[in-house]
């Protein structure tokens, strides 16, 4: 947390230290910003409920931030306005809400605890495809690297397949499984 000469309290909060939110919790007040900073990799702060981490409410989506950069000052601001109801966000990049990347702005430690073993056991059949942050796109005669950014596929043929969403940058992608179809 920190402040500046006429500022409002900024609290930061790495997003992707080892598939994690650095700190995994802050208490903010009316007026405060909460800032995510991301680190290398392609990760978002997307928010979600309590009762159901890993699937999108709809109400914050910073998109994919995608990063080489370990210095990087790709940063997103959640500002708390006059609200300080509890908000829960996780990572929407593949398989890391399922490792417990989650984060809550004003918690009680007990819930956060409960929150990240729901996210731990989520299962994205419970909620359906794409609820942990791929689509399923169609690309037809179109060259297409990989998932391991080695390969170079030519198709020749109009066939719908799945392409990482870190290859298409920032805002999140067009892609939704790791395999070809």
């Amino acid at each position: 947390t920190g402040t500046g000469a006429n500022s409002q309290p900024t609290h930061w909060v790495k997003v992707g230290v080892h598939d994690t939110f650095e700190p995994s919790t802050v208490d903010a007040k009316d007026g405060d910003i909460v800032r995510f900073r991301f680190l290398p990799r392609n990760h978002s702060v997307t928010s979600c409920d309590l009762e159901t981490p890993c699937v999108p409410n709809g109400h914050f989506d910073s998109g994919h931030q995608f990063t080489f950069i370990q210095n990087s000052t790709t940063s997103v601001d959640y500002p708390i306005g006059n609200n300080t109801n509890p908000v829960y966000f996780y990572s929407k990049q593949e398989g890391v809400c399922q490792k417990g990347m989650v984060f809550a702005i004003n918690t009680q430690a007990d819930t956060f605890a409960s929150f990240s073993a729901k996210a731990k056991a989520f299962s994205e059949s419970t909620y359906g495809n794409g609820t942990a942050g791929w689509n399923l796109s169609t690309i037809a005669n179109s060259t297409v690297l990989t998932t391991n950014f080695t390969s170079v596929v030519n198709m020749t043929k109009r066939k719908e397949i799945a392409i990482p969403a870190r290859i298409w940058g920032r805002g999140g992608g067009a892609v939704l499984r790791k395999r070809w179809f």
